[in-house]
């Protein structure tokens, strides 16, 4: 698995990025309490459903996520710095393998709470979990707020 950086590009001058306001959280399916904890305690974050639409709705949090943002796509191999201290997105979960979700976890276990971590998945998780296929450890630790937009959308 690898993690790439992602920086946003500088704003033009004198342009100003907008934060996502409750009421675009509420048109996709967010309820004032899940938007209150978001903003308030920045928990782990799994997001469950279509890729697009996970994507979209990554897209309206990113200015929430504390930076720097790093990204994993799930190529093989991890180079996890025990140092980071930001946001972590994992993009697509259900696709790691065994060795991958280990890996994952104790980074994890050692990142002290100093990340958060964003995580999607095309398919409930859960189910997983219940085959023995995903960890449940790692699933808890995923998802301390989980949006489903499988049955939202």
């Amino acid at each position: 698995m690898q993690l790439v950086s992602r920086r946003r590009p500088e704003l033009a001058a004198g342009a100003t990025r907008k934060t996502p306001t409750a009421s675009v959280a509420r048109a996709v399916g967010m309820s004032d309490a899940e938007w209150h904890i978001l903003i308030s305690l920045r928990p782990n974050l799994l997001l469950e459903g279509n890729q697009s639409v996970t994507h979209r709705l990554l897209r309206v949090l990113e200015p929430l996520l504390v930076k720097p943002l790093v990204c994993w796509r799930g190529t093989p191999h991890v180079s996890l710095r025990h140092d980071h201290r930001g946001s972590l997105l994992l993009l697509d979960v259900a696709t790691m393998d065994a060795e991958q979700q280990a890996r994952v976890f104790d980074w994890l276990s050692q990142a002290h709470g100093h990340v958060q971590v964003v995580s999607t998945s095309a398919q409930p998780l859960f189910a997983l979990v219940e085959r023995e296929v995903f960890r449940a450890d790692l699933y808890y630790r995923l998802n301390a707020l989980r949006f489903d937009i499988l049955s939202t959308h």
